[in-house]
C-alpha cells in the first residue's frame, strides 16, 4: 500500500512515446529510483535510529540514546579497527565524516538532476511547432492497419510538419530581414553609422 502510494505520487515521471528505453532509464527508471532510495534513508535518518553506536556496557539506553544523538550531530571520524582512537583532535577532525547526513537531499538532488534533460525536451520540443509526441502517438496508432484511415493519417501529419516547416522558413527569413532593414537606409543614405553595421 505504501509502495503504492509512492508511486502514483510519481507518476509526473511518465513516458511519452516521443522516448525510448535509454530515454526512461535515465527520467523514470533512475529517478525513481533515486527517489525511491532517499525515502528509505530518509526514514532511517528522521524516523528511526540514524546511527548506532558500540557503548560501554554500563550506558543505560538513554545514555546510549543521548549518545547517538549527539555523534549524529557533531559528525563522526573514521578509525580503522586495529587502530586506537587517536587523542590529537586535529587528528580527529580531519578524519570526519560530515556527508552522511545529506545523503536524502544528495540523493533527491541526483533524481532531479537525471529528470532536467527529459523536462527540457518536453518544454522545448512542445514550443518548436512540432508537437513530436502527439505525431509519434499518431503514426502508431493500431488503427492505421486500415489503408483510408492510414492515408487520412498521412495526410494529416504532412500537413502539420509542412505548415511547422513553413513557420520556421518564415521565422528564419524574418530574422534575416530585420537587420537588413536596419542596415538598407543607412547604406542608402551613406550614413557611418556602426551600431547595426561595420561601417564600409
Amino acid at each position: 500500500m505504501v509502495l503504492q502510494n509512492m508511486f502514483s505520487a510519481l507518476s509526473f515521471l511518465h513516458y511519452r512515446k516521443d522516448d525510448d528505453f535509454v530515454d526512461r532509464l535515465s527520467y523514470f527508471y533512475t529517478s525513481s529510483f533515486l527517489i525511491m532510495m532517499a525515502v528509505l534513508v530518509s526514514f532511517k535518518q528522521f524516523g528511526g535510529r540514524p546511527l548506532e553506536c558500540w557503548v560501554p556496557a554500563q550506558f543505560t539506553s538513554s545514555w546510549e540514546a543521548y549518545t547517538e544523538m549527539y555523534c549524529w550531530a557533531q559528525n563522526t571520524y573514521w578509525v580503522p579497527i586495529e587502530q586506537d582512537i587517536p587523542v590529537d583532535i586535529a587528528e580527529r577532525e580531519y578524519r570526519q565524516i560530515s556527508y552522511y547526513q545529506w545523503v536524502p537531499f544528495f540523493l533527491l538532488i541526483q533524481a532531479f538532476l537525471y529528470y532536467i534533460p527529459c523536462l527540457m525536451w518536453r518544454l522545448m520540443s512542445d514550443k518548436s511547432g512540432i508537437r513530436l509526441n502527439d505525431i509519434v502517438q499518431l503514426a502508431t496508432e493500431k488503427e492505421n492497419i486500415e489503408p483510408d484511415y492510414r492515408i487520412r493519417t498521412i495526410e494529416s501529419l504532412s500537413r502539420h510538419i509542412e505548415s511547422a516547416l513553413r513557420y520556421h522558413i518564415a521565422l528564419s527569413l524574418a530574422l534575416w530581414h530585420s537587420p537588413n532593414q536596419m542596415k538598407l537606409p543607412t547604406d542608402l543614405l551613406m550614413l557611418n553609422y556602426s551600431k547595426w553595421h561595420e561601417p564600409a
